[in-house]
């Protein structure tokens, strides 16, 4: 960053706490502030639908598990899909996992990938969604899944909203201790957080959330934790105190 820069602002937006402090080597802390990510308010759920939702599933022993990013190798995509076969075979018989995003990797890498999800015990518990652009099916998808895995590792990663988003639609988060993530996903309350790279504990984390029970209270505090922390009343009145000083 230039000093130039640095001067002519008067305040650089940060989207946690962690990335505010990797900073700190360049810009000044009294012209740094946080403010969290605003997710798309065409996904964003009511209270009455989320109540709905926990109370259609209450009795239901299957679960949706839902990876929503692009398809890069870093983002864990291929982890996720290794880690369901770590799964014993009775909860793999529970579980639909749905793979949703666009492709950013060679066509082979692609046609691999396919191939794997596609043979022996994997076809009847994963499905390739690919690429979807109309948010009223995000906010479907979000809506009938259980738990969101994002087991990422991606160099660049900040905040992804794909989290958020689902963390609104009252999905249990599993992820990885990397970038901010561990600011704003409560190991072991709203969901858990895995090693990178680590299946067997991806596997773990997936199967302790097969449980109505259990599922149901991380739905709950996931939802909760949304509400407290990115709710857009929330971020508005932040952003509207910075730009008031």
């Amino acid at each position: 960053v230039s000093n130039f820069l640095i001067h002519s602002v008067d305040t650089f937006i940060c989207l946690s706490n962690q990335l505010s402090s990797d900073l700190n080597d360049f810009i000044p802390a009294s012209k740094r502030t946080v403010l969290p990510n605003l997710i798309d308010q065409m996904v964003v759920f009511s209270d009455e639908e989320i109540i709905a939702k926990l109370n259609a599933k209450k009795h239901v022993d299957t679960y949706i598990v839902t990876y929503i990013s692009n398809f890069i190798v870093t983002k864990g995509y291929q982890d996720l899909a290794e880690a369901v076969l770590l799964l014993p075979e009775a909860v793999r018989r529970k579980i639909k996992v749905r793979f949703v995003g666009a492709w950013m990797e060679a066509d082979e890498t692609k046609e691999n990938f396919i191939r794997f999800i596609n043979t022996g015990d994997l076809k009847n518990c994963i499905e390739y969604v690919g690429p979807i652009y109309d948010r009223s099916y995000i906010k479907q998808l979000l809506f009938e899944s259980d738990i969101f895995c994002l087991p990422t590792y991606y160099p660049v990663e900040a905040q992804p909203l794909c989290i958020i988003e689902a963390m609104n639609a009252g999905n249990a988060i599993v992820s990885t201790v990397h970038a901010s993530i561990p600011e704003y996903v409560n190991d072991g309350k709203d969901g858990f957080l895995i090693e990178k790279r680590n299946k067997a504990q991806l596997a773990d984390a997936i199967a302790s959330l097969c449980n109505r029970e259990t599922l149901n209270q991380f739905a709950i505090n996931s939802r909760n934790n949304f509400l407290n922390n990115f709710n857009e009343e929330k971020i508005t009145a932040l952003l509207n105190r910075i730009f008031e000083t």
